[in-house]
């Protein structure tokens, strides 16, 4: 019995995109998360992934979600979701919690004040999500 792999690329605009958000990135903001409220890393910041960025900004612009007024949804769930949506799609199966973290800025979604490495965003799911 083979098995194949899923063929993933992510369009040429979502990475471009992707890419002017890193270059944007708050210094306080890694892969990981937020590192302002954590002891310093000892390997210093964990560098975006610009495939997961992408992905991560596809799915708040066309994904199950809709911006709310008020942030509720932690950025760990939110990123979950996300990779589930990028495997449906053939987009990354791995989001970070700051590459959703930084794609959602990039968004110009509300973000709640940072929890540790997570915070709550104004995102909600749509029914069947």
């Amino acid at each position: 019995m083979s098995t194949t792999a899923k063929l993933r690329v992510i369009p040429e605009a979502w990475l471009d995109r992707a890419r002017l958000a890193i270059e944007q990135a708050d210094p306080r903001l890694d892969r990981v998360g937020w590192n302002r409220c954590l002891p310093r890393r000892p390997s210093g910041q964990e560098p975006f992934s610009v495939g997961s960025v992408a992905t991560a900004i596809a799915f708040i612009e066309t994904g199950p979600v809709c911006r709310v007024s008020v942030p509720r949804l932690s950025s760990y769930a939110l990123k979950h979701g996300a990779e589930r949506w990028g495997d449906l799609v053939g987009f990354e199966q791995y989001v970070g919690n700051g590459d959703f973290i930084l794609a959602a800025r990039y968004c110009t979604v509300r973000l709640g004040k940072p929890n540790g490495a997570n915070c709550a965003i104004a995102l909600r799911y749509e029914d069947g999500m």
